[in-house]
């Protein structure tokens, strides 16, 4: 069934995806008095003055993969342990995409000489998504081992 606790979970971390696409994620401030602005669909923008795009697709990439599988792994309800693995596997795009973010969130600082970094609530959003798939993965073996104790019984 679709209402229970892990589809829950699972739309939280497609809507979680889904939020990240428009969530700020850093600024860097310059020598130059100015702000260079990322988030992951629109790469890096400058209000003042164009410095360049910053290449934000590998993020965007694992962003997408991780929401498709958390989507599929909501409808895949009858057969829980596709749904565990489908589930498993946008943990591990998860945990790429994390990884991801803080590697090339600092080489673009190094790129454009920041003087600062300035960490935006997009950061941080990933790291919840991540909670919410173990709750999901959980929810998923509790409900296979009441199956499996139900079947025994019979």
């Amino acid at each position: 069934m679709i209402q229970r606790i892990q589809s829950i979970y699972l739309f939280l971390v497609a809507i979680g995806a889904f939020v990240l696409l428009m969530a700020p994620l850093t600024h860097y401030s310059l020598v130059s008095d100015i702000t260079v602005y990322v988030n992951m669909l629109k790469g890096s923008h400058n209000p003042v003055e164009f410095i360049g795009l910053v290449k934000t697709w590998p993020m965007l990439v694992f962003n997408g993969i991780m929401a498709v599988l958390a989507l599929v792994s909501i409808f895949m309800y009858k057969n829980r342990m596709i749904q565990l693995k489908i589930a498993m596997f946008g943990f591990l795009s998860n945990i790429i995409l994390v990884g991801m973010m803080f590697f090339m969130l600092d080489g673009f600082q190094k790129t454009l000489n920041a003087v600062a970094v300035h960490y935006d609530y997009g950061i941080f959003i990933p790291v919840v998504t991540l909670i919410m798939f173990v709750l999901a993965t959980k929810a998923i073996r509790k409900d296979e081992a009441k199956v499996r104790a139900a079947d025994r019984l019979r």
